[in-house]
């Protein structure tokens, strides 16, 4: 018990400070908890160069969904060789993986959702609200992630309403909605305060002539590059789709 105890806590140190996953929640799948505890089982001294890989590794099972429906044997599979690599005897070899495409939907249910969050809040760690302060982005989701990312384009008939692209997290004024505090900054010149959301003036101009298909659509496809050009960095090949269904498959 008092190895297992020092085991998981190296795991959450890992996950923390090294993948960069600030709460439990958003780990896409348990069974990476599971196979991150075998690791520092087996371990000795651990180098950097094997904790870049087991990062990498991270990140590509979450973006390819190496882990969903994943039967007793693959398990069985996925521990001998997560052993071997922590004993020095094998490696992680996932660049063959394909990642899933861009998630068409917003469900903290959906893995790649969740993956697509872990790299959201690595990319634009210093957000501000309409006002300039500073979000602490980690806070609101320990206490209301279903609430921390905010619609842009509220009407749910509007297509892709229901796209990643079309949420946020900012606070505004009372009566303001987040459409129109983006215009306003737009106007005023506050690119400091969009670019830290990640906000174009290009897409800001379709709110502006109401255009809030065009908005969404020309979001989704900025924030689906800056996320291909991570996926490429990784060594893996992004999807052939740029636009997928979020499979429910956490488990």
């Amino acid at each position: 018990m008092e190895k297992t105890d020092g085991t998981l806590q190296e795991v959450v140190e890992f996950l923390q400070y090294e993948a960069k996953v600030p709460l439990a929640r958003l780990v896409p799948y348990n069974i990476q908890i599971m196979l991150l505890a075998v690791f520092f089982h087996f371990s000795g001294e651990v180098g950097q160069e094997q904790r870049n890989k087991l990062r990498d590794w991270f990140w590509i099972t979450s973006l390819a969904g190496t882990f969903a429906g994943a039967n007793t044997t693959q398990v069985r599979k996925f521990i001998e060789e997560m052993k071997a690599f922590a004993e020095g005897k094998g490696e992680l070899s996932y660049s063959d993986e394909r990642a899933r495409a861009f998630p068409e939907r917003f469900d903290l249910r959906s893995a790649r959702v969740r993956a697509y969050l872990l790299w959201d809040l690595q990319t634009f760690p210093h957000r501000m609200n309409s006002d300039g302060s500073r979000i602490n982005v980690v806070d609101q989701l320990a206490t209301a992630h279903r609430e921390t990312y905010r619609h842009i384009i509220t009407q749910s008939k509007v297509p892709g309403a229901s796209s990643p692209a079309n949420r946020i997290v900012m606070a505004t004024p009372p009566g303001v909605s987040i459409r129109q505090a983006l215009i306003k900054l737009a106007e005023e010149g506050r690119t400091d305060i969009l670019d830290s959301h990640g906000v174009s003036l290009a897409s800001v101009e379709h709110l502006k002539a109401d255009d809030y298909a065009e908005f969404i659509t020309v979001r989704q496809h900025e924030v689906a590059a800056r996320e291909k050009d991570f996926i490429v960095s990784l060594g893996i090949l992004p999807s052939e789709r740029a636009f997928g269904e979020a499979d429910i498959d956490t488990e």
